[in-house]
């Protein structure tokens, strides 16, 4: 085979893996194929209690902001029980994931960790697959400037 039709080959092939996202990094086809058990799976984890101490996790730290961090994830829930049976949009469910965990950025590890078990939850939940679902993929990427208008330093 000639090398000008290796390098045709490489670039067909990697023109097929970019035409799936747009520049921003964000998927062409947002559709979001929701299955039928969606709302009542998270009807389920709204339920649960969340940041609470068990056998493996020690509760949110601080304590006083158990109550909000739950709040948030609870919301979080809410709006994509609202929202995304009647408009199932993967951009949506991204945004709405790194608004919801922006929060927990200067949280303590543990904390960050079982937000994050949430999220997979929800993710899941949206009929994701496993490994389509695991968070690290959702969230955008460390960014320090972001730190001067935590949440958790306005106070």
């Amino acid at each position: 085979m000639k090398r000008r039709d290796l390098l045709m080959i490489m670039l067909v092939c990697l023109g097929t893996g970019l035409s799936s996202v747009t520049r921003s990094g964000e998927p062409v086809n947002d559709k979001l194929a929701l299955p039928p058990d969606f709302d009542a799976t998270l009807a389920k984890l709204l339920s649960k209690p969340k940041f609470e101490p068990d056998n493996t996790y020690t509760g949110y730290f601080p304590e006083e902001h158990r109550s909000a961090a739950a709040q948030l994830v609870n919301d979080l829930i809410t709006r994509l029980r609202a929202r995304l049976p009647s408009e199932p949009s993967r951009n949506y469910l991204k945004q709405q994931i790194n608004d919801t965990y922006a929060w927990f950025e200067l949280s303590d590890t543990e904390d960050r960790e079982r937000c994050a078990i949430y999220l997979e939850a929800i993710l899941q939940a949206a009929g994701l697959p496993p490994a389509e679902s695991r968070i690290d993929a959702w969230l955008n990427p460390f960014d320090p400037a972001t730190f001067a208008s935590h949440p958790h330093l306005e106070d």
